[in-house]
Parts: C-alpha cells; sequence; structure tokens
C-alpha cells in the first residue's frame, strides 16, 4: 500500500512529513509513504497545488488532467491532505480506482468541485475552534460525500495537522 500524502498551501514536503512522523507509527512498516511537492511555487520554498489565490473567485482552475494521469496507474493508495492538499486529495480521489482512503484535514473548498463521486471511505478531520470559512468548507464536503463512506473527526486545536491516535481504528485496510 501507497500513502501518499499532500502538504497544505504554502508549506513543502519535509515540513509536513515532519508533521506526519507521529500518523506513520501507526500503520503497518511496509507501506510506503510518499510526500510529493505542489506544482504551483507560492515563493520562499512554498508551494501549492492549484494555480490560484484563496482569494480569487475562480471556477474553472480544478484538478489538472495531468494530475489525474499521473497518480491513475499508481498501486492501491491512501490519500492524505492538509488544508490545500486535503482538497486536492479528495478531487483527486473522485478520479481514480485505487484509492482505499482518504484523511482530510482541515480542507479547503473551493467553487470549482460542483460535485463529487468518491466511493471509498473519507475521514474529514476539522476543528471547531475554527473561523467561519473553514466550517463552511466542511460543510461543503459533507455535502458532497455520501454519508456511507464518511467518518467526520472534530478536535480543538483550530487550523493544524491534527491526527488522532486511534486513526488506525477509523481506514481498514
Amino acid at each position: 500500500m501507497i500513502i501518499i500524502c499532500f502538504h497544505g498551501c504554502g508549506q513543502n514536503p519535509t515540513l509536513f512529513m515532519s508533521l506526519l512522523k507521529p500518523m506513520k507509527k501507526k500503520f503497518p512498516s511496509d507501506f510506503k509513504w510518499v510526500f510529493p511537492k505542489g506544482e504551483y511555487y507560492k515563493g520562499h520554498n512554498k508551494w501549492g497545488w492549484y494555480d490560484r489565490d484563496y482569494d480569487e473567485d475562480v471556477i474553472d482552475k480544478g484538478i489538472s488532467p495531468d494530475n489525474i494521469t499521473k497518480y491513475k496507474n499508481i498501486e492501491d493508495c491512501i490519500l492524505i491532505g492538509f488544508s490545500e492538499g486535503g482538497e486536492f486529495a479528495l478531487e483527486l480521489a473522485q478520479h481514480l480506482d485505487n484509492v482505499k482512503g482518504v484523511i482530510a484535514m482541515s480542507p479547503s473548498y473551493n467553487k470549482t468541485v460542483k460535485k463529487i463521486n468518491i466511493n471509498c471511505p473519507v475521514i474529514l478531520i476539522s476543528s471547531i475552534n475554527e473561523h467561519k470559512i473553514s466550517k463552511k468548507y466542511i460543510l461543503q464536503w459533507k455535502r458532497l460525500i455520501l454519508d456511507t463512506n464518511l467518518q467526520q473527526i472534530n478536535h480543538y486545536k483550530g487550523h493544524k495537522v491534527y491526527i488522532p491516535p486511534n486513526i488506525q481504528d477509523f481506514i481498514k485496510f
């Protein structure tokens, strides 16, 4: 099994890798962890997954067909993403048949995602302390993902990378 981890906008793979160290211990040791770098340079070694800024009201800058092709032939995988990386993981999952689960931590949301069809378990991790906009994002995702596939976890740490200690209870390998 491959676990592909998508950092947030304005982050890089090295930072995200260090934040997920405790989570790696919860998964079998033979799982392969991959930390790709976002394709759009945001300055000062910071990267993002979309060619847009948060304050843009865009409807035509969603996930690129090249990204779908890049991940289409990979073996069975779990997608993990934080913030913009969480949005990217959720959007990518609807285009792939090899995704066994998605963990989206405080995923952002943009109007490019009009409908979604994810056929694997999804864990949305959000904070009840996040500001109104982030809460609105979670409500949009919950509206688009089938309840039978969805597990939501709330925490109290704000817009942070938060991994519950019992994450293996939510994902069946």
